[in-house]
């Protein structure tokens, strides 16, 4: 199905699993929001950083900035997985970010 959306994204999702494959990465998934406010959306709350975000884009990529909790197993994993975990609107495209990110990407912390 995402194949037939955007089949360039599909190809590279296609060869970072066969990478990850080949490599025997162990790869976290990034998936518990911190939340804030549950009253209010991503984009609603006093502080951007509760939710993984797209501060800036460029042709060398993209810049996320923000938090997520509880991620069990992500300080012996090689790469993190980041996805949003609540229903995003339009004036959340910010929000709407899954990517694959390095544990040992200058800037991640993990506490």
């Amino acid at each position: 199905m995402y194949a037939d959306m955007k089949p360039e994204m599909a190809s590279c999702i296609g060869k970072f699993i066969a990478r990850a494959q080949r490599a025997n990465w162990v790869i976290g998934g990034a998936m518990t929001d911190v939340k804030g406010d549950r009253s209010k959306s991503p984009s609603a709350q006093a502080d951007p950083d509760l939710y993984v975000h797209v501060t800036r884009r460029t042709k060398e990529g993209l810049y996320i900035k923000g938090a997520k909790a509880h991620q069990t197993g992500c300080v012996n994993s090689h790469w993190l997985l980041f996805m949003p975990t609540v229903r995003l609107g339009p004036e959340e495209r910010a929000y709407a970010i899954a990517c694959a990110v390095p544990v040992d990407q200058p800037g991640l912390t993990l506490l």
